[in-house]
């Protein structure tokens, strides 16, 4: 960046944010778009202004915030991030599916639509179940199957969360009907050419060949963050479960930022970030020493979680390892956030670009 290049884009970025007060004063609306381009030997990324009026829209302002040589490397970064099974919105679809799985065991024909939300207090925890489900058949035990659910993912203990096995502790509120009648109209017909549906959704993917470069990935065909963020996950709930970090709690996340290169392609993990909710170490093992706690999990998330789940040659010196960026992860579960299904299937979905240029895309032909 040149010296006169720096005061350049603080007054450009000074000027979009008149633009933005203006529009508050004046009742205009404004949009921003992030633009890249080409031209006079140079790669620019700019940032187009544009202003909303009555159903019109114009761009008035253009404002270059990169510039690059043509021909030199031209790296960028891309991050996914993945939640475990003990995170309280994953929880609640775990309980969610689980009915849904036992409906079906009833009636394969069944229809199901339950919401779960879930809840933690210093007294008690709670789930609520509402939603409708119409099946032949008797009605599984709604109940049972929440408590079960949240019990088999680690939540048996108040102290950590939710104690889903305490009809004391944690208590079940059940709020479900049947389908509606006006709902069912487009579904209940005899002729399957008129089959209509009781609700409508919208889905993306696409395979590529990121991961096949790894044997650790090899036949996942899914964009590498996305593997590696989902693979900590879970390897984090797996030694919960079995024993090899016996300190940490359910409630868990990573969030995975790999460095692609001018050609698109994953050189090396640029950043590796997890939150691990843990026991109370400092006072258990550490004598109140919060900072040795701090250093005893990032250490052990880095031996036992990442570098087993991350291939070496992703990893170098200059990768940044962040583990509890806040300090501590004590309470977390049901207790520190509150849970409701479907909030994260965003970051369950790729969460990656599909290719643009499909003549060039690296997507295998069995895709």
């Amino acid at each position: 960046m040149s010296q006169a290049e720096g005061p350049r884009q603080v007054w450009a970025c000074l000027e979009l944010l008149w633009h933005i007060w203006r529009g508050v004063l004046w009742e205009t609306k404004y949009g921003f778009s992030l633009v890249a381009g080409e031209g006079s030997g140079q790669r620019s990324l700019g940032l187009l202004l544009f202003e909303v009026k009555k159903g019109d829209s114009r761009t008035i302002k253009c404002h270059s915030i990169q510039g690059q040589a043509q021909g030199e490397p031209m790296s960028y970064l891309f991050t996914s991030e993945s939640v475990s099974e003990g995170h309280p919105d994953k929880l609640c679809d775990a309980i969610s599916d689980s009915i849904l799985d036992a409906c079906l065991s009833i009636d394969p024909f069944a229809r199901v639509a339950v919401e779960t939300l879930v809840k933690g207090t210093k007294e008690e925890s709670v789930i609520v179940l509402a939603g409708e489900v119409t099946l032949s058949g008797d009605e599984p035990e709604y109940e049972k199957i929440a408590r079960d659910a949240a019990a088999g993912i680690g939540y048996t203990d108040h102290d950590v969360g939710m104690d889903a096995i305490s009809e004391e502790l944690c208590k079940v509120e059940v709020h479900i009907t049947t389908q509606s009648t006006h709902i069912a109209m487009g579904i209940s017909r005899d002729e399957p050419s008129s089959q209509g549906a009781g609700d409508q959704g919208i889905m993306f993917g696409f395979a590529c060949d990121e991961t096949e470069s790894f044997e650790e990935f090899r036949g996942s065909f899914m964009p590498l963050p996305l593997a590696l963020a989902q693979r900590l996950t879970s390897k984090m709930s797996e030694s919960m479960k079995g024993g090899d970090i016996p300190w940490s709690r359910p409630d868990s996340k990573s969030q995975v930022t790999v460095e692609y290169d001018d050609s698109g392609n994953p050189v090396r993990v640029h950043t590796v970030v997890i939150a691990v909710q843990h026991d109370d170490l400092a006072s258990l093992k550490f004598d109140g020493d919060e900072g040795a706690e701090s250093e005893f999990i990032r250490t052990e998330i880095l031996e036992r979680v990442i570098k087993p789940v991350i291939p070496d040659s992703l990893i170098d010196e200059g990768t940044i390892v962040i583990v509890n960026g806040t300090g501590r992860f004590v309470h977390g579960g049901p207790y520190a956030d509150a849970g409701v299904t479907g909030r994260k299937i965003i970051c369950l979905l790729y969460t990656s670009p599909s290719p643009r240029d499909l003549s060039t895309s690296r997507m295998p032909s069995s895709a």
